[in-house]
């Protein structure tokens, strides 16, 4: 996705947590650093985008707090997380690869999201839902934009 996104805009930054991946990628404008802990400062983004990665950050209150944090006043969050009816089944070829057997998917999935409980993570943070949908290609996933309040 950052490719395409960077490719509609100058100024497109990217995060991931693992270093080894981040360093692969050779792109000084991708940096390892955790979303509970993000090294920007308060205000500085227009829009931050996150496809399928809260359902495995641990500390889901922290991630929103800070991407409200580094939301400019008006900024929207676009973030997507996979439609589960069971916590972890969209990640058993993930847990295939890197574990060998499919029963480490609740390991990479540590929440199983809605958009119901999105709004409940985020109650007091002053995020107001502007969209919330479902998409279904390539697999099926939730769709919320939030905007900063």
């Amino acid at each position: 996705f950052f490719s395409q996104l960077s490719s509609h805009c100058d100024n497109v930054y990217g995060i991931d947590i693992n270093k080894a991946v981040v360093e692969s990628l050779n792109n000084n404008k991708i940096q390892t650093m955790h979303a509970t802990d993000m090294k920007f400062g308060s205000d500085y983004f227009d829009k931050v985008c996150s496809f399928e990665v809260f359902e495995h950050i641990p500390d889901l209150r922290k991630a929103f707090e800070e991407t409200y944090r580094v939301l400019r006043p008006g900024g929207k969050f676009f973030i997507s997380f996979p439609l589960e009816i069971i916590r972890g089944q969209a990640a058993l070829l993930g847990a295939f690869c890197i574990h060998k057997g499919p029963f480490h998917a609740r390991q990479l999935h540590v929440h199983k999201l809605t958009p119901n409980k999105i709004k409940k993570i985020t109650s007091g943070i002053p995020f107001k839902p502007i969209v919330s949908s479902v998409f279904y290609l390539p697999f099926t996933s939730f769709v919320m934009v939030l905007e900063k309040q």
